[in-house]
Formats: C-alpha cells, structure tokens, sequence
C-alpha cells in the first residue's frame, strides 16, 4: 500500500526506487483506493469552505481524472 502511494506521489519517477517487481493487479487496487480516498477528502474541503478553494478545485479535477483514467475512460 506504501508503494502505490509512493508511486502516486512521485509518479513516472518512482521507477527508479522500486527494487523489487510489485505485483500490478494488487498495485491499481491500491491506487483506486488512494484516488477514492484523496477526492473524498477534497470534497470534504470544499465543504468546509477551505481558504484556497482553486487548490481544492484542482484537487479535485485531478483525482477525478485519475480514476477516469483507473476505470478506462
């Protein structure tokens, strides 16, 4: 789980730390559960009202986009 937030994070850059293969079925699980779970919280945000609501806006337009992209469309 630590290395697909890992590999959300750093994206394409994360090659270069992964010594070992990972298994990639188990890593898109994990990947859809961290999109799901960070869009959730953006949506909290804006909720609440947060102070930089174009940082929660974007928040949001990117993981909405990458779960776009985890289910294919």
């Amino acid at each position: 789980m630590e290395a697909s937030f890992l590999r959300l994070r750093f994206g394409e850059d994360y090659r270069q730390l992964v010594e070992e293969p990972l298994d990639p079925v188990r890593m898109a699980f994990y990947h859809l559960c961290h999109c799901v779970t960070l869009l959730d919280r953006a949506v909290e945000l804006r909720a609440k009202n947060y102070c930089d609501m174009a940082e929660v806006e974007g928040m949001i337009a990117h993981f909405t986009h990458l779960l776009q992209r985890a289910a294919g469309k």
